[in-house]
């Protein structure tokens, strides 16, 4: 309790005890000991449920078990664990790790919600070999003319032709390359569902790393006619 404290210290802290009957207040992450894990389990999950998109995590404190009884624990509300006594360097990792994912998806929820109000086009593509599409917002779908579930899970291409892909890939390998640029723009041909072309400027980036892994593209297009 002491070194939680110690950690914890920069932070405000609420200590709710499993019998009261007052609501967990709003929180970014969560600790509970394995004793009243069971008891308050709901709650949290219940917060889980109704969070969305964004990451609300639940640190597991337990004492030394078996590897299938840490996995039992984290089938449910748990999100990781920590073994009690734990140095203080190991206590640190885990929370401000939790903390620091639970930031990053705030942060993306508001980057999605106003990817979904805005009036250009906003794509993004999976770091797949065929670079599926896992979001495409409002002012796309309308672009396009195909429906939002025609588009996400298909392969770029089902927006564009042969040369624009490989002008793409061309563009997101500059990026990627050790000393590239951050991001890229340059002009491409969108292929609706049904009539001509229409000519964009593309405006591409990438998505945070995770770790050193690349995680995927993010295509913001505008039409040039309109």
């Amino acid at each position: 309790r002491d070194l939680l404290a110690d950690l914890l210290s920069d932070y405000e802290v609420v200590v709710a005890a499993p019998d009261n009957d007052q609501p967990l207040p709003e929180f970014d992450l969560c600790l509970v000991g394995e004793a009243t894990y069971r008891t308050v389990a709901d709650t949290p999950r219940d917060r889980k449920e109704t969070a969305g998109e964004s990451y609300l995590p639940v640190l597991l404190l337990i004492r030394e078990h078996k590897e299938e009884e840490i996995s039992q624990y984290l089938r449910g509300v748990a999100d990781d664990t920590l073994q009690i006594p734990a140095t203080e360097a190991v206590a640190k990792s885990r929370v401000e790790s939790l903390l620091r994912t639970r930031h990053q998806s705030l942060q993306l929820a508001l980057y999605r919600r106003a990817m979904d109000d805005a009036t250009a086009g906003i794509t993004i593509a999976d770091a797949d070999n065929d670079q599926p599409f896992s979001y495409v917002n409002d002012a796309m779908v309308e672009m396009t003319g195909y429906e939002r579930e025609e588009i996400i899970g298909s392969p770029t291409d089902i927006i564009k032709d042969e040369a624009a892909v490989e002008e793409a890939e061309n563009q997101l390998g500059s990026i990627l390359s050790h000393e590239g640029p951050d991001t890229a723009q340059f002009p491409v041909d969108i292929q609706p569902k049904a009539g001509e072309p229409i000519p964009c400027q593309d405006h591409m980036a990438v998505l945070p790393y995770q770790g050193e892994a690349f995680r995927g593209s993010v295509g913001i297009l505008r039409n040039t006619c309109s």
